[in-house]
């Protein structure tokens, strides 16, 4: 939710996180106060990040937590094992 050279600044960040590493995009519900547009910023998500993940997360509210957690217990190894 930036604008201007902070925009351009926010998409480079976007670009340089490692595969692994999803980017988390915090603060979703202030982005109709701001005048940004949540479908804009997906599909500028999507370009940069290519196939690498992304998460849209309101922390506050506990939105995006599960996906948060789902990624780190299936790509930190941590899943239960049925043994």
């Amino acid at each position: 939710m930036t604008d201007g050279q902070h925009y351009l600044a926010a998409l480079a960040l976007l670009r340089q996180q490692t595969w692994l590493s999803p980017a988390f995009i915090n603060k979703i519900d202030l982005v109709p106060l701001v005048g940004a547009n949540l479908k804009v910023m997906e599909a500028d998500a999507l370009r940069m990040r290519v196939k690498r993940p992304f998460i849209f997360t309101n922390l506050k509210s506990g939105e995006g937590v599960d996906q948060i957690a789902s990624f780190v217990i299936e790509k930190g190894g941590l899943e239960k094992s049925s043994s």
